[in-house]
């Protein structure tokens, strides 16, 4: 009988611990990792950066390759390039690619094609458990 007390007393914890999980991803007002990718994707197409910094990882990783050479940047330096492009609407089709999607991490590729020439992003959203946010980015322009 203490065995069936204690067995029925780990399946309801797991019960509850499921259910509080469940009910931690809908929580008004966090994002979810659609929301964080249309976030940036507004910023980076049509120069709205209204929540950018709310979404991005406050140790995010900016890395963009022009030839041999890779230039890195921080959130601060990432959050001043698109302020010096805001509402700038981009000439530009896009087209976005998942790469990984599971429970802990959304891999997105964005292709931005100009006329003559296309920039690629690969966009990294990680649950960080209070909330998705953008942890890299790494941009290359061929």
């Amino acid at each position: 009988m203490k065995n069936l007390k204690s067995i029925m007393l780990g399946l309801a914890l797991l019960v509850v611990c499921g259910a509080a999980k469940a009910l931690s991803n809908t929580i008004p007002g966090k994002l979810t990792k659609t929301d964080v990718l249309n976030i940036y994707m507004n910023a980076a197409a049509h120069g709205k950066i209204d929540g950018l910094e709310k979404v991005l990882a406050d140790d995010v990783q900016y890395n963009i390759a022009r030839g041999e050479k890779t230039i890195t940047a921080d959130k601060r330096q990432m959050l001043a390039a698109f302020k010096a492009e805001e509402n700038i609407e981009q000439a530009c089709k896009c087209n976005t690619t998942t790469l990984q999607d599971d429970d802990e991490r959304l891999v997105v590729k964005v292709e931005m094609k100009y006329e003559g020439y296309t920039r690629t992003n690969v966009v990294t959203i990680v649950n960080k458990g209070y909330g998705w946010e953008i942890t890299k980015v790494n941009t290359s322009v061929v």
